[in-house]
């Protein structure tokens, strides 16, 4: 019998580049030919997705569901409520996927039925070529752009530095339910750099002993304007996934400064002597994962407050 699936997209203010990602994800629907559950998430959108999911509707059939709670762990959540499928597959609205990307997960799905999760390749499209400042360092930073690839041959995933991406991940639908996003973690339009919903949950399910596997055909590509491209956007994510990491693993200690365990200041400033050191000494590989580490410890001296969920719940049409 032939596995139910669903996929999702969360989206928040990007109707162009969520277009093109539904208009790719239609075509591996084609190849695939099997029905597939496509789910749009309206997370408080202020543009024309409305008008762009309305006109992809005309031609196929699309769950639109609008959250009016702010984050992407709020619709993550959401869209979990509406999926009625086997599986959940998850990606971004600012990607491209292959034609061949749903027919590659469908196949694994068969072939491991005892895995719960599976995540496949992301390879990054810079609109325009990157600096070269970036292109230096990009063997140590790519993950910042989400690019995940684990070669070319399907592998079972055991530790947490194999992890999918919440570009291209899936999992079975029952267990997802069973483990919801923190709403805590992820992009939300009063802290966007916010991340790691999605990572906490895989994390957790590696840890109990579930199992995930690598799709190297389940591939798409990340599209990367240039305004993702510059030093501060780095900045912003290291920052962002600093306040992510002690939301979900606060840092503790008996002695602190000005609220904060001094092991952790001390952290901050052995990675900003780092980075300024290997900026002053030109070694260009370098300088931007130890910039990287300064600013994501930064995050962690800063955590920002956590905010009790609002009590409301999704609206679909």
């Amino acid at each position: 019998m032939t596995a139910r699936i669903a996929v999702a997209v969360c989206t928040w203010n990007r109707a162009s580049s969520l277009r093109r990602a539904l208009e790719s994800i239609c075509r591996a629907i084609d190849v695939l030919g099997e029905p597939v559950q496509l789910v749009v998430v309206n997370n408080n959108c202020t543009d024309h997705t409305d008008e762009v999911t309305a006109a992809l509707a005309a031609r196929r059939p699309i769950t639109l569901v609008h959250e009016p709670r702010a984050g992407i762990a709020h619709a993550r959540n959401a869209a979990i409520q509406a999926a009625a499928a086997d599986y959940i597959v998850w990606t971004d609205d600012d990607v491209i996927v292959s034609s061949g990307w749903l027919a590659a997960y469908a196949r694994a799905f068969a072939a491991h039925p005892q895995a719960v999760f599976y995540g496949g390749r992301i390879r990054p499209a810079f609109e325009p070529q990157p600096p070269g400042w970036l292109a230096a360092s990009w063997p140590q930073v790519s993950g910042i752009y989400a690019v995940r690839d684990l070669g070319e041959r399907p592998q079972r995933i055991t530790r947490e530095s194999e992890l999918p991406y919440g570009a291209n991940f899936a999992l079975r639908l029952d267990v997802q339910r069973r483990h919801p996003y923190d709403p805590r973690l992820g992009r939300q339009p009063t802290n966007y750099w916010l991340a790691a919903e999605e990572t906490q949950v895989l994390a957790q399910l590696l840890a109990a002993g579930h199992e995930g596997w690598w799709v190297p055909e389940a591939e798409l590509v990340h599209c990367i304007p240039r305004e993702r491209q510059t030093l501060a956007f780095i900045a912003r994510h290291a920052f962002g996934v600093g306040q992510s990491k002690e939301i979900s693993d606060p840092s503790g200690g008996r002695w602190r400064l000005l609220g904060r365990p001094l092991w952790v200041w001390r952290k901050w400033a052995a990675a900003l002597g780092r980075a300024g050191l290997a900026a002053a000494t030109g070694r260009s590989p370098t300088w931007l994962p130890a910039f990287y580490r300064a600013a994501e410890w930064s995050g962690r001296l800063a955590p920002p407050p956590i905010r009790r969920p609002t009590p409301r719940g999704p609206r679909e049409r």
